[in-house]
């Protein structure tokens, strides 16, 4: 293929948009978002702001997450602020991603009556706020998503479908008091590893892109010594993320995401506290691309379709920002 100068200007227009939608996971036992493991060119730099608000309004389900804060017969409102950075490369050949996030925000819980006291009736109230515990990342691509290192491997981009492997760990330097029920930190190291896979349909072009991702991945927890004076363990956090994504415009897309997250029983020194998590969650997501190295990101969901125990939702807005030098580069020679 020889670049001509218009080929070259299509090639950074998809350069672009790939550099957008390939980076929105975030920092906590939520979702990685629509399209967050499509590929971009190689020394890509991204960064991602983002506002998330739950509310959740529970029964009986325990703590799947102390950062989120869902306990027995409480209403938990949690805002939160993720700051995130990644880096696309190569290893070995393959396309790969690594990623840190540091985040922060306010939680404020009130209970039904003391949540270690199930014979208490005084109404219970607890807030938090700071700094949470820092996580970095690494996604490296097993099958369909050689290395972009260049224009030339751009325009010979063009994936069917794509399985790669994801870790992320948590550190437990956060803002954390033992003698409070909600924190911010957790106080214990914990990650994750999934194995994302993307199958692609149409044309690998703005407009013409339709795509089905499925992640299921496992959480794996160490234990809290330091919970209220007691030790805290939980069984890991099975979770299973979809999305059906497709181009509205060359600039817009829209995508129809399920959540299910199974598991995380908890035990205060040694006896069981609470059911497990059996939580599934439906909603969307909209993605607006603002110009070459800016996008809006939307997103809505709700645990509607299963809250016998528990209603939740979750609000996200995102602002991503991205940059490649050598795409840099050739936009300054577009222009003179």
């Amino acid at each position: 293929m020889v670049l001509t100068p218009r080929s070259l200007g299509i090639l950074v227009g998809i350069t672009v948009w790939c550099l957008l939608i390939s980076f929105d996971r975030t920092a906590q036992a939520l979702d990685d978002g629509a399209r967050a493991y499509w590929k971009t060119m190689a020394d890509t730099n991204v960064v991602s702001f983002q506002y998330l608000k739950f509310n959740v309004d529970s029964t009986g389900s325990q703590v799947f997450d102390p950062s989120v804060g869902i306990y027995p017969n409480s209403e938990t409102d949690l805002d939160l602020f993720v700051l995130t950075y990644g880096r696309q490369f190569s290893l070995l050949g393959q396309s790969a991603m690594i990623t840190g996030a540091i985040y922060g925000g306010d939680i404020n819980a009130e209970f039904d009556g003391d949540p270690f006291n199930p014979k208490s009736s005084t109404r219970f109230r607890q807030t938090a706020n700071g700094f949470g515990d820092p996580n970095v990342g690494l996604v490296v691509n097993l099958l369909g998503a050689p290395s972009i290192d260049n224009f030339y491997d751009m325009a010979n981009y063009e994936p069917s479908l794509t399985v790669d492997v994801a870790t992320l760990l948590t550190i437990p330097i956060g803002q954390y008091k033992n003698d409070k029920a909600i924190n911010i930190g957790q106080n214990r190291w914990y990650g994750r590893i999934a194995l994302p896979v993307v199958a692609y349909f149409g044309s690998y072009a703005p407009l013409y892109r339709t795509s089905l991702e499925v992640t299921p991945s496992v959480w794996l927890y160490d234990k809290n010594d330091n919970y209220l004076g007691e030790e805290l363990k939980n069984d890991p956090l099975y979770q299973l993320e979809a999305h059906l994504t497709h181009d509205l415009t060359r600039t817009f897309f829209a995508s129809l995401d399920f959540t299910w997250r199974k598991g995380f029983k908890s035990e205060i020194n040694g006896d069981d506290a609470g059911e497990k998590l059996d939580l599934k969650t439906l909603g969307f997501t909209v993605d607006y691309g603002i110009n070459d190295n800016a996008s809006l990101r939307f997103s809505y969901h709700s645990n509607f379709i299963d809250n016998d125990e528990m209603d939740a939702d979750m609000l996200r807005i995102q602002f991503t920002y991205g940059w490649n030098e050598l795409l840099e580069n050739v936009k300054v020679l577009e222009h003179h």
